[in-house]
């Protein structure tokens, strides 16, 4: 396999898991909103869950470049 694919294919997984909770996080502050109630305490937690998962895949997308662009301009300075 190629370098950083696996951090790729990762990220990717943590994306999309992160759409079973943000979902239904901001439907539980929207039906809050059109009701006039109180936000369920759950809402928040999920959309933290979510907003976590994104941001851990945006890091494992960003890791995953930079060993590929390392492993570009290495095999670059070996070939020269």
């Amino acid at each position: 396999m190629k370098v950083g694919v696996g951090h790729f294919i990762a990220g990717g997984a943590l994306v999309i898991l992160s759409t079973l909770f943000i979902p239904q996080g901001m439907s539980g502050f929207a039906t809050a909103a059109v009701r006039s109630e109180p936000v369920d305490p759950g809402a928040g937690v999920l959309l933290a869950i979510g907003a976590a998962l994104v941001i851990a895949a945006v890091v494992l997308f960003a890791r995953g470049h930079v060993l590929r662009y390392r492993e570009r301009t290495r095999h670059h300075r070996i070939s020269e």
